[in-house]
């Protein structure tokens, strides 16, 4: 018969405090969440919904930090108002991104609310891991496209402009057109070409004109002089932002500042919780809308009207 010596209550109750405490002590350092800096371009609307969104998201889960916000003062931002121990930053619109990438900082940096021509101009570093990133606000072409064909699948040419800034994205347009069998009329306007008389051109052959965004040649004038033609000549135009179809095209696909900082936060989450913390490749917006203009999408054939449907079916044609 063997013994067993009792041990006061108290000495347990400490032994289970020491154990407890051990576990408290070894936690993994990538059990954390990173410390993010949101740089923003300016305090405008747009920026204020993307922020309010990411914190939303960010801390949806409990127990992280609010992310800060600096602000460029005249386009400008000096290094030391960036705080020690930041792991992330997240840019907001084009001037954050040209600001942060013109800094000498070993921090990585994630850009949003940025078109995908001034992402590639940016200066990048050759390295193994990326440390710099971006969610264009850009649409995939591939993506207007769809919406194109789901929406007017009886027209078989369809337009594209490209301009001095959007000609890097012939690549893109080249692939699709391998991969689909409507034919992709493009054309380009050149440095000293007229935008109007190479996009009324392009009307009067295709069938249907996709807008891509550029600045040089879609200004606010040209944008409404080729929806006027468009709808003169019963070509439908598919566009990129509900202003847009509110000025006349038939419809758009775009991305809410609330989906890319959704898509942002996902990102900066799953960056801080991988070995090695290296950032994913460059993307497009996952998350996205469709918005019609009813009146005339209808009277240039169109009985399509549900625009979540629209974005249901989209999705699953991009699904991997």
């Amino acid at each position: 018969m063997t013994c067993q010596r009792i041990l006061p209550l108290s000495i347990y109750r400490v032994a289970a405090s020491l154990v407890l405490s051990l576990c408290m002590c070894y936690q993994p350092a990538s059990a954390g969440t990173p410390n993010i800096l949101l740089v923003a371009s300016a305090d405008t609307v747009i920026y204020q919904r993307f922020q309010a969104a990411f914190r939303t998201q960010w801390t949806q889960p409990g127990g992280a930090t609010l992310p800060p916000t600096i602000y460029l003062d005249n386009d400008r931002l000096d290094s030391s108002v960036i705080q020690a121990g930041t792991d992330l930053i997240v840019t907001i619109g084009s001037k954050a991104a040209r600001t942060i990438a013109g800094m000498t900082l070993d921090i990585p940096v994630l850009n949003t609310v940025i078109p995908e021509s001034v992402y590639r101009s940016l200066p990048t570093a050759d390295v193994d891991c990326r440390r710099q990133t971006a969610i264009f606000i850009d649409q995939p072409i591939r993506r207007q496209y769809m919406l194109a064909s789901l929406m007017f699948p009886q027209l078989d040419n369809m337009g594209i402009l490209l301009g001095p800034v959007s000609a890097g994205r012939l690549a893109e347009i080249n692939k699709l057109q391998s991969d689909v069998l409507q034919q992709l009329t493009v054309m380009e306007v050149a440095k000293n070409d007229s935008t109007m008389i190479v996009g009324r051109d392009l009307i009067a052959t295709a069938d249907l004109f996709i807008a891509i965004n550029d600045p040089v040649i879609l200004s606010r004038e040209n944008a409404k002089w080729l929806l006027y033609v468009a709808y003169q000549k019963q070509v439908p135009v598919i566009g990129f932002s509900k202003t847009y179809v509110k000025a006349g095209a038939a419809a758009a696909v775009f991305s809410e500042p609330e989906q890319i900082a959704r898509q942002s936060a996902e990102l900066a989450r799953h960056w801080g919780s991988s070995p090695g913390r290296c950032l994913p490749s460059p993307s497009h917006a996952k998350y996205f809308n469709v918005t019609i203009n009813h009146a005339v999408s209808q009277s240039l054939g169109s009985s399509l009207r549900n625009e979540d449907e629209l974005v249901r079916l989209i999705m699953e044609q991009e699904k991997p």
